[in-house]
């Protein structure tokens, strides 16, 4: 779970239907934008963007008709309020409040936020990495457990 803005043309990003930003305009708007790079390990609609971004891997995402991202800094924001208009959008939080300006944005997020920002925000591809090595982890330990436990140490 995560605290994600949407850029979208419905009334609520949620219920959309009718009010769809196609893939193909999305895709279209990333080819022709320098700043947003495909990155197609995460998905097929995944862009990363280069711009000043305090998280490490700024990225949006196209899914059901909107684009978005997860907890976005101030400077996110105003990139996706340019995405918005270019699409003849506009970008909500997550309860569908507006947002038309980065003042309507807080500046930091509240610690408990910030401290779920750092695995939600991480890439999916990076996510997996990290499962994996938990994974790899865990069956060393019960190799050695199991070694300890049957004396062959």
């Amino acid at each position: 779970m995560g605290y994600d803005l949407h850029i979208t043309r419905g009334e609520n990003w949620a219920e959309n239907n009718g009010h769809y930003i196609s893939y193909e305009e999305w895709l279209t708007l990333v080819e022709t934008d320098p700043e947003l790079t495909p990155d197609s390990r995460n998905g097929p609609y995944f862009a990363k963007w280069s711009g000043p971004s305090k998280d490490n891997y700024p990225w949006f995402d196209w899914f059901e008709g909107n684009i978005y991202t997860k907890y976005p800094d101030r400077i996110m924001l105003e990139k996706m309020l340019q995405i918005a208009d270019r699409l003849g959008a506009t970008v909500q939080g997550d309860d569908g409040e507006i947002y038309e300006s980065i003042s309507d944005y807080p500046e930091s997020l509240p610690v408990e936020q910030t401290e779920v920002l750092h695995k939600s925000s991480m890439p999916a591809y990076l996510r997996r990495e990290a499962r994996w090595d938990y994974i790899i982890y865990g069956l060393i330990v019960l190799v050695i457990i199991a070694i300890n436990l049957l004396g062959l140490w």
